[in-house]
């Protein structure tokens, strides 16, 4: 996200197209833009996927942690 321009402290929505496997970025700014204010980007939708498992192996993106006698 960060390669692709988007600051970490955005809260504003970001609109993505996911795509099928493509060579190039996973992340990429639509060219194709209506309008120049308004940014939509596409996503490869495996590979970020995968990107984001081996994160999490890794320990890079936290996740919360519930309590064992929670039933819901």
């Amino acid at each position: 996200m960060k390669q692709a321009g988007l600051l970490y402290t955005s809260t504003t929505p970001v609109p993505f197209t996911y795509t099928g496997p493509k060579k190039g970025d996973i992340v990429s700014l639509d060219k194709a833009q209506q309008e120049k204010d308004f940014y939509n980007y596409t996503l490869d939708k495996s590979r970020s996927l995968a990107l984001l498992i081996q994160t999490i192996k890794d320990g890079n993106v936290r996740l919360p942690k519930f309590n064992v006698e929670d039933k819901s």
